[in-house]
């Protein structure tokens, strides 16, 4: 008799697990699905890519040089660490050469006092640190750069150079004044070469083939962006250029014309700063 009572009981029960086992999920998911609906929940941080994924590094590897320069000067907001020296694509020795070979460049061009040829009486130690800036919104995109100090064996001068795995410079100062700590502006003369030599050398670099590149002197009462390892101090002067790589514009009347949505425009602050105790050289996206 409890036999068949079993039997009967299996025969009503199982059909109703079988039913459940196939109605219920759909169920469930229907309810959640309706309480989440048209509500904004924040996606949690694993959810993206990863800074240090490859898919992230692929990502990363296709900006170009310039978005590379916007995320190190924060004109895209990142995040900055300092990293070892292995997560870059260069080493630091091949870092050194490019510092060399650009400060090299500036002081042929006439644009900055001081190199590092090995010359007698000129010799200098160094030490490299890289850093890391990474997009704060998605961490998917990641720029690096170099930040190494150059100092001269009578310790006499310091010489502190940022720049990208690539080997663009981004800034440079030396721990000494390039004009007498009283003389406060340049003379005419001065400030009409030291604006042909900037733009030659500036135009030479920037330029792509038959991309025009157009320079805007920036007035002194304008307020210039600066990088977080390489902040402006109060100037005596500084000398001061817009560049805008992408178009041809003659003045601020004709640049302002432009709609902001040019495309494949490039826009850089190029200045210089000097002050009684450091003459420093920078270039950096402006927004």
């Amino acid at each position: 008799m409890n036999k068949k009572k079993h039997k009967s009981i299996l025969l009503y029960v199982f059909p109703v697990i079988v039913l459940a086992g196939i109605l219920l999920p759909g169920i469930l998911l229907h309810m959640i699905f309706s309480m989440n609906l048209g509500k904004t929940l924040p996606a949690p941080r694993d959810y993206y890519i990863a800074s240090n994924s490859v898919i992230s590094r692929n990502a990363s590897s296709k900006l170009s040089e310039y978005e590379k320069m916007k995320l190190i000067s924060g004109a895209w907001e990142s995040t900055e660490t300092p990293v070892d020296s292995s997560k870059s694509g260069i080493t630091e020795i091949k870092a050194i050469d490019f510092a060399k070979k650009a400060v090299e460049e500036l002081y042929q061009s006439s644009l900055y006092p001081y190199h590092f040829d090995s010359s007698y009486g000129n010799w200098y130690s160094w030490d490299a640190e890289l850093y890391q800036c990474t997009e704060s919104t998605f961490h998917t995109y990641t720029a690096y750069y170099w930040l190494i100090h150059f100092y001269k064996y009578d310790d006499t001068e310091t010489h502190t150079i940022l720049m990208t795995e690539n080997g663009t410079l981004l800034c440079i100062s030396v721990n000494r004044p390039n004009l007498e700590p009283n003389t406060n502006f340049f003379s005419y003369e001065d400030s009409i070469n030291y604006t042909r030599m900037t733009r030659e050398h500036f135009r030479k670099k920037y330029k792509k083939g038959t991309t025009p590149v157009s320079f805007l002197r920036v007035p002194t009462s304008q307020n210039l962006p600066a990088y977080k390892n390489m902040p402006i101090e109060s100037p005596s002067y500084y000398f001061a250029e817009a560049m805008l790589v992408g178009t041809r514009v003659l003045n601020w009347n004709d640049y302002r014309k432009l709609a902001d949505s040019t495309e494949n425009l490039e826009k850089y602050y190029i200045y210089q700063c000097n002050t009684k105790s450091n003459f420093t050289i920078t270039i950096i996206p402006w927004e």
